[in-house]
């Protein structure tokens, strides 16, 4: 349980920073089932500001179009 909560209160400190976007579920009990998105890009020292990111993105947005 102990795991559970710190997971819990790690998912809430992203959510707050606008790190990750989160949807959870209850059926039958509490946080039967959750999704989340998490926002990030790296891109190694010295290959940044040429667009790597950015076409990254696009990608994995078309993607999320495409699964969705």
């Amino acid at each position: 349980m102990l795991n559970f909560i710190n997971w819990l209160s790690n998912v809430f400190k992203c959510i707050e920073k606008g790190e990750i976007f989160c949807v959870a579920a209850e059926v039958a009990g509490p946080f039967d089932s959750h999704s989340e998105i998490i926002r990030g890009i790296a891109v190694k020292k010295g290959f940044r500001n040429i667009d790597i990111g950015t076409e990254m993105m696009k990608m994995l947005e078309q993607h999320a179009r495409k699964i969705a």
